[in-house]
């Protein structure tokens, strides 16, 4: 944090960009604020304890972008565009809350460029571009830690997904796409059921796997345990296409399409296709969920014609504008990841900047004060849950 936040509105946040990045256009937001821009967005609840949530642009200041895409603790990752002119022109980063903090993950050899997608404890996992080839990658630390996951008889492979020592993705054979799962090593394990044509696997935890497979023309959201034999359909009845993006302690989250294909709405799972809940805010076009931490779901939504990251705990009614915190001049923003510990839920993911023209990786942060506990954020969160459609801009 490059400079000290002060509560200007009770309903709104403080955001907090980075100078380099930021500062050239200071003028045009107010010389007054010297480059940052400050809403607060607080809640008192009925114990008096305050509750604040805080944007911060993590981009490093340099490069043409950044994401932020997975999250662990006070660790964030995702890449930094280094040469927009090439597709492949991306580093692998690691942030740990500030702009400041970032690591190049990017191994020496990887001369097209690197992305990394999920962390848990020391590991990330991701991909390089080296020799014309995508490949799956484990890091355990630094860029020189990078071990390859690229199985010996596939075209193209990238990880997703990471949690104790299980690393997903997908591995393109001469089968075409197969969902893979690995254990540290090239060796690996294909996912994809006898009927699909297709799949891939997007996260882990705690040893069960999530992702999509594609049978007869259809999209299926998807859960495995450990092998093939164990996927299952989590494709809603109504649904044409779905997919699964992330799961924790047995909650899944992703998306389904509905009526033809011209609805897509946000949704939660825990295992089974009959337990699908329909996450989809109130007035939004279309919705996506990509993150899962316990009882909190984190995505975006569409209003107006422009997405905006957002955060849900369990249902439709729940949905908290999370774009709201951020200044104008960001006109679109996605939420990927998210955890939460007692009295603070960690969100990362990206907003797009009109004045530069770029994404920016950003973190968003609610911190419950003490005396706090477990159940103080949900509390929190409830409150802004009500004054969501007045943050709203």
């Amino acid at each position: 944090m490059r400079t000290a936040a002060t509560p200007t509105d009770i309903t709104s946040g403080a955001f907090q960009p980075n100078s380099a990045r930021h500062s050239p256009r200071a003028s045009s937001l107010g010389a007054a604020r010297l480059g940052l821009l400050i809403c607060v967005f607080s809640t008192t609840l009925a114990s008096r304890v305050s509750a604040q949530w805080t944007a911060i642009s993590l981009d490093p200041g340099f490069g043409e972008g950044s994401r932020a895409v997975g999250i662990f603790g006070s660790r964030q990752v995702g890449w930094v565009i280094m040469d927009g002119s090439n597709g492949h022109g991306r580093h692998g980063y690691r942030w740990n809350s500030t702009p400041d903090s970032w690591v190049d993950l990017n191994p020496a050899h990887a001369d097209g460029g690197s992305r990394v997608y999920s962390a848990d404890g020391a590991q990330s996992v991701g991909l390089i571009f080296s020799t014309g080839e995508h490949r799956a990658a484990l890091w355990s630390g630094s860029n020189d830690t990078y071990i390859s996951l690229h199985p010996a008889d596939a075209a193209w492979s990238a990880a997703y997904g990471v949690h104790y020592g299980q690393q997903v993705g997908r591995v393109v054979t001469d089968r075409g796409w197969r969902a893979g799962l690995w254990q540290g090593s090239a060796d690996w394990t294909d996912l994809t059921p006898a009927a699909a044509t297709a799949a891939e696997a997007l996260a882990v935890h705690n040893g069960q796997q999530v992702g999509w497979v594609w049978i007869e023309n259809v999209q299926h959201a998807s859960v495995w345990t450990g092998d093939a034999d164990s996927w299952l359909s989590l494709r809603p009845g109504s649904a044409e296409m779905s997919v699964a993006s992330a799961v924790h302690n047995g909650t899944q989250v992703g998306h389904a399409y509905f009526d033809n294909m011209t609805v897509m709405h946000a949704g939660m799972w825990t295992g089974s296709a009959e337990s699908w809940i329909d996450l989809n805010p109130a007035g939004a076009a279309a919705s996506t969920a990509l993150g899962v931490h316990g009882d909190t779901q984190v995505g975006a939504a569409r209003f107006d014609g422009r997405d905006r990251a957002g955060l849900w705990t369990g249902d439709a009614e729940s949905w908290i504008d999370l774009h709201a915190l951020l200044p104008e001049y960001y006109k679109v923003s996605t939420a990927a990841g998210v955890w939460t510990e007692p009295g603070l839920i960690h969100v990362t993911g990206w907003a797009y900047n009109q004045n530069t023209g770029q994404d920016e990786a950003m973190l968003w942060r609610l911190a419950v004060p003490a005396p706090g506990s477990a159940a103080l954020a949900p509390l929190a969160l409830a409150a802004l849950t009500r004054r969501r459609h007045r943050a709203r801009v």
